[in-house]
């Protein structure tokens, strides 16, 4: 018989988990969007794990339970949403992309995602608009269409006026920016080439006065600066041949033995001294001024002075 015993008492203990995709105390919260599924969270504090990313595109905080706040989206909420054209309206929290209307995106961008820059000479909402005629093909301003001062305080090429550069030259006037005047056309000074200048190929092609292509200068000017060209010229020729002369006279005054005759260089025979006296020698006026004997004036058989020379010897002597 047994006497000595000690009660035992059985118990039921139950234990209970949330399912996959629940937390909290009862299980009655549900995750959030965790990146690697809504089934992984902290079955306590719901976190998902930390990742990177850790969110589903469009959701961020520690649970992933936020929507993205307004202008961002994305995994975690890290991407900033473009340019949209209606700001009150935000792109899209999962791909970013703005509301589909027209127009989509503000001045200078274009795409879904209203990111990408104006190019190619394009420019305004959407990237619609084509810049105008900017100086040398440069880029004009992606928002506003102006074209950019270059060097040499150019905007437009040649044609073109205004700061897009779009409206052409007004009759009358020409060149970049159409700061030039056109000339004095046969035709109208209101019709010569926007980007030239030029004056229209006609017959006659410029106002009586003017000069062609542009007709912008005076001829009769041109005609006198070219009369004065060649009056300075012939006075140069001319004392170019009044220094020849001289130089030639001093040659023959400093051997007068010598003289041309016939085109060839002879001497003069020589002279007996009775020859020689009896050519008187030259006079003296009473003003002190030699004068030639007349008999250089005379020809013999045995002593002819060529007159040619003797008239350059009396000039000499004068």
């Amino acid at each position: 018989m047994i006497t000595n015993f000690f009660p035992l008492t059985l118990c039921e203990v139950q234990i209970f988990v949330c399912i996959p995709g629940t937390y909290g105390p009862d299980c009655e919260k549900r995750c959030g969007k965790c990146v690697e599924g809504p089934s992984v969270c902290n079955t306590t504090s719901g976190h998902c794990p930390q990742r990177t990313p850790r969110c589903m595109a469009g959701y961020s905080g520690p649970r992933c339970d936020k929507n993205c706040n307004p202008g961002t989206y994305g995994s975690d909420c890290e991407m900033k949403c473009g340019h949209c054209f209606e700001w009150g309206s935000v792109c899209d929290v999962t791909v970013g992309h703005c509301p589909d209307r027209i127009p989509r995106c503000m001045s200078g961008y274009s795409g879904v995602t209203c990111d990408t820059e104006c190019k190619n000479n394009t420019w305004g909402k959407d990237c619609l608009q084509t810049c105008g005629k900017c100086y040398n093909k440069t880029e004009c301003d992606a928002v506003t269409g102006e074209c950019p001062v270059t060097t040499g305080n150019s905007t437009c090429d040649p044609g073109y006026s205004e700061r897009d550069c779009i409206k052409e030259c007004t009759p009358g006037t020409y060149g970049p920016g159409c700061e030039m005047r056109c000339g004095n056309c046969a035709e109208g000074p209101t019709l010569c080439n926007t980007i030239s200048g030029l004056c229209p190929l006609r017959t006659p092609r410029c106002m009586p006065g003017y000069s062609p292509p542009k007709c912008e200068s005076d001829s009769s000017v041109s005609s006198l600066d070219y009369s004065r060209v060649i009056a300075g010229s012939a006075a140069g020729i001319c004392l170019v041949l009044i220094i020849g002369v001289i130089i030639i006279v001093i040659m023959i005054r400093r051997n007068p033995r010598n003289v041309q005759t016939g085109g060839a260089v002879v001497s003069e025979p020589n002279s007996t001294p009775a020859q020689k006296s009896s050519i008187p020698a030259e006079s003296t006026n009473t003003n002190g001024i030699h004068e030639p004997s007349s008999l250089y004036n005379t020809c013999d058989a045995n002593s002819c002075e060529d007159h040619s020379y003797m008239a350059i010897h009396e000039y000499v002597n004068l």
